[in-house]
């Protein structure tokens, strides 16, 4: 959730935030995974919860990417220029731009793809 409510606020919003942030996900990014982990779970102590925090760490940047380019994609899509002048407020744009992203999967592997429920493939996921 983290990484993808940092990719949508840096693809909608730009700017220099936009580059901070994808920049500090560029220094989690260039540490190996599970080393990263490693030493965050060691740095925190042992349990569930400091495990569940170690991977969490180590894997928002992935899905920011994943939803920043989204983003920046459809972002300039010719609905979505003519949907803010007609006065439709970024908020609301925002929401329903991922909304209709909802059947968008990732393996967590960094290889994205679409599941397709009407393609006569029973859901299968095509990348």
């Amino acid at each position: 959730m983290l990484g993808t409510a940092v990719g949508i606020f840096c693809g909608w919003n730009g700017r220099w935030m936009d580059t901070v942030l994808m920049r500090i996900s560029d220094m989690f990014l260039a540490f190996p995974g599970l080393v990263f982990a490693l030493a965050v779970a060691g740095s925190l102590g042992g349990g569930l919860q400091n495990a569940i925090i170690a991977l969490a760490a180590i894997s928002w940047p992935k899905y920011a990417r994943i939803a920043r380019s989204q983003t920046l994609a459809q972002k300039e899509t010719v609905w979505m220029r003519a949907a803010k002048l007609s006065g439709s407020s970024s908020g609301k744009l925002i929401f329903q731009t991922h909304s209709a992203e909802y059947h968008r999967s990732d393996s967590g592997d960094g290889h994205a793809g679409y599941r397709h429920d009407d393609d006569g493939a029973g859901g299968a996921e095509l990348s």
